[in-house]
C-alpha cells in the first residue's frame, strides 16, 4: 500500500515512476535491515531507549525534511 501510494504521490510531484518506485524499494529493503537490528538492539538494552533514539531520530529527520 505504502509503496502504491507512494508512488502515485510522487508522480503528482514530478517524479518519474519508474524512479519514485525504486526510490521506495530502497526504502523498503532498508526497513528489512533495520528492523531486525533495531529488535536485537531492544533485546540487550531494553525497549525504552531504542524508542526514544528513533523518536528523537525521526524529530530531527522531519525537521531537516520541512523546508522540501
Amino acid at each position: 500500500m505504502f509503496i502504491t501510494f507512494g508512488t502515485a504521490y510522487a508522480v503528482q510531484l514530478g517524479f518519474e515512476a519508474s524512479n519514485a518506485t525504486t526510490g521506495l524499494l530502497v526504502a523498503q529493503v532498508a526497513a528489512l535491515v533495520c528492523v531486525p537490528l533495531a529488535a536485537g538492539i531492544s533485546d540487550s538494552i531494553g525497549r525504552r531507549p531504542v524508542h526514544g533514539r528513533g523518536g528523537d531520530a525521526r524529530g530531527q529527520l522531519l525537521y531537516h525534511l520541512r523546508p522540501l
